[in-house]
């Protein structure tokens, strides 16, 4: 099953729970250098099996369960720009959540 970003509140998106795997983001906005997780199911628990893209730009998770990965915003995010975010997990892709660098 392909996780999907979805919707639910207006500062984070939450899993596509009808299709029984899902990602989430844990927030919309944050700063380049510092932490985020991203939240979901059937994530690998080693950390370099999950890839996470901001735009083009490709983070291995400090850390990984099968339902939370650690990130650092990447540096070269630039301040006011939005990022297409999403994540590949061994042969599966999520769809794309938008991400806002402050």
């Amino acid at each position: 099953m392909v996780p999907a970003f979805a919707p639910c509140r207006a500062t984070s998106p939450c899993a596509d729970a009808g299709a029984g795997s899902g990602v989430r983001h844990s927030s919309k906005k944050g700063k380049p250098c510092t932490p985020a997780s991203i939240y979901g199911t059937n994530f690998s628990p080693a950390a370099a099996s999950n890839i996470v893209y901001f735009g083009k730009l490709k983070v291995t998770p400090k850390k990984a369960s099968a339902s939370r990965l650690d990130v650092n915003i990447p540096a070269k995010c630039r301040s006011g720009r939005t990022y297409k975010v999403k994540v590949v997990s061994g042969s599966v892709t999520s769809n794309v959540v938008q991400f806002k660098v402050r």
